[in-house]
């Protein structure tokens, strides 16, 4: 039974853990591992455009949150909150067969903004490939990579 057996390492407390978590850097070929292995599996990509100026390239369909888990096979992406203003689980983004990106606030706490204008929560809302995200204090950018053109959202 599970309960007979004996940790072989101390409990550490969430704040130890949290630092240890934030010292350690990811590696700095990061993007292109990331890429690599999405390219490999065959799956759309998105592209996010933070504030900072980084780029991270992800499969699609993805997860947004400042810690993301996966849900209903959403690649977890980690967003930076320096405030603690995204939610651990804050919005999902899919791409349609149309290559359209498709954004869906999670019940977030702080909402989700395309070009200053909040998102219904768990209303799947057609974006423009130009569009910014406001998830909490985060700004994004997201592109579909799928080799389609981008298609308007005007009907």
């Amino acid at each position: 039974m599970w309960k007979d057996q004996v940790l072989s390492e101390p409990v550490v407390p969430y704040e130890e853990r949290r630092r240890r978590i934030e010292a350690d850097p990811l590696p700095e070929n990061i993007g292109a591992l990331i890429d690599k292995a999405a390219e490999a599996a065959g799956d759309q990509l998105l592209w996010n455009f933070f504030d900072s100026g980084e780029t991270i390239t992800t499969p699609a369909p993805a997860v947004l949150g400042r810690n993301p888990d996966a849900i209903d096979g959403h690649t977890p992406v980690k967003l930076p909150s320096p405030g603690r203003e995204v939610s651990r689980t804050h919005a999902l983004v899919d791409v349609d067969d149309a290559g359209r990106l498709i954004v869906t606030d999670h019940g977030s706490s702080n909402g989700t903004y395309v070009d200053g204008q909040a998102l219904s929560p768990h209303t799947p809302t057609i974006i423009a490939a130009s569009a910014r995200l406001q998830l909490g204090d985060t700004t994004v950018q997201l592109q579909s990579r799928t080799g389609r053109e981008q298609p308007s959202t005007q009907g």
